[in-house]
């Protein structure tokens, strides 16, 4: 590029010398004086530094004298408080880097432009045992519904016969579907559930298809 600039006949005429062919090695040299010149800089640092600090133990090992002398003079008749001195002003704010968090990444959270209800999908294999439900009422509720109609769903009964315990009771009801052998579950079938919990909180439930078909729970 410095070839094609000198080609030009103005830059002939204004750079007789043609300086800038040379830029490159004036860079270099340039460079090495500054780093000269650095390194001079560090060395003097270094010696103020390390002066410095002499200085300071110095000092340090002056006071440590100090207190040895007159813990001395005072050993046959010490402090009787055990607080017995105090200094203001000579706590130093220590800021550590090891005291600070290491990064964290966050999570990459996806965001879906629709808003839905709380739904909540239950597991056949959830817990139950979060306090009492009557099981023997829930039966009592499934056999009402069954004497009416020849089958009927959880949906069904959970309309007729309001969940009032939350999802234990759900469970509940789920749980004597998989022991029974009249009933049948429908997995690729989903059926949302309005049901309350002890407080009377309502929340919106997702969970599998579940039939029971005619035959007394006793």
């Amino acid at each position: 590029m410095l070839e094609q600039l000198y080609n030009l006949k103005e830059i002939k005429e204004l750079d007789k010398d043609a300086s800038l062919k040379h830029l490159k090695f004036d860079l270099l040299n340039n460079a090495n004086k500054i780093a000269k010149v650095t390194a001079r800089l560090i060395e003097q640092l270094r010696r103020f530094i390390d002066d410095k600090v002499w200085v300071e133990n110095r000092k340090i090992l002056e006071l440590c004298k100090e207190i040895e002398q007159k813990a001395i003079a005072i050993k046959g008749n010490p402090p009787k408080e055990r607080k017995f001195i105090a200094i203001d002003g000579v706590k130093v704010p220590i800021d550590s880097v090891f005291e600070k968090s290491l990064h964290t990444p966050k999570e990459k959270v996806e965001f879906k432009a629709e808003l839905k209800e709380e739904e909540l999908s239950v597991d056949l294999e959830s817990f139950y045992d979060i306090f009492y439900v009557d099981e023997e009422a829930l039966k009592q509720a499934i056999n009402t519904l069954l004497q009416i109609k020849p089958q009927c769903t959880l949906k069904e009964i959970v309309e007729r016969f309001p969940v009032t315990k939350g999802v234990a009771e759900l469970v509940a009801y789920l749980s004597i579907a998989k022991n029974s052998d009249n009933t049948y579950l429908e997995e690729n079938e989903k059926e949302r559930l309005i049901i309350k919990d002890s407080s009377g909180e309502e929340k919106a439930v997702l969970v599998p298809k579940v039939v029971w078909t005619r035959e007394l729970y006793e």
